[in-house]
């Protein structure tokens, strides 16, 4: 993506195979935010694809949808904007302490992106963002610089 920096990632240090994404910030666009795909591992026409020469193209072809989330620019701001959030039952979900998701334990992105991370155990991605980006993993490879 043009323009934006990497601040960190989440997920899998294999993203696209296994499930993760990357922290964003630009300045003309704002920020930050977080990416997250679920991983080709977990979508079913990749298994259905199988081996051979063009096995590779068929699964660059694959359109997948892409989850983007702002993070706010700080704790306080980011814990407004998700106010429907039960941090509570988060907690309890993933064995951590309430006290992780206070405003002063998400100074910054990285943190903001683990809480969304562990938000979405219990909500799902798709509570965060009702409309993800639709493309290709070929254009998802491009967009995050990977291959």
């Amino acid at each position: 993506m043009r323009g934006a920096r990497k601040l960190g990632s989440i997920g899998d240090v294999n993203p696209i195979d296994y499930g993760g994404g990357y922290i964003f910030s630009a300045p003309e666009v704002g920020g930050p935010w977080v990416e997250y795909f679920e991983g080709l591992d977990s979508d079913d026409r990749v298994s259905r694809i199988g081996y051979g020469e063009d096995a590779d193209e068929k699964i660059d072809a694959l359109k997948v949808e892409l989850y983007r989330v702002d993070l706010g620019k700080d704790g306080p701001d980011f814990l407004r904007d998700y106010d429907w959030v039960d941090w509570e039952d988060v907690a309890a979900t993933t064995g951590q302490d309430p006290s992780a998701y206070a405003p002063g334990k998400l100074r910054t992105a990285q943190q903001r992106a683990l809480a969304v991370q562990d938000a979405t155990s219990l909500h799902g991605w798709h509570n965060f963002d009702s409309y993800p980006l639709q493309m290709t993993v070929a254009e998802l490879r491009e967009r995050w610089g990977v291959k």
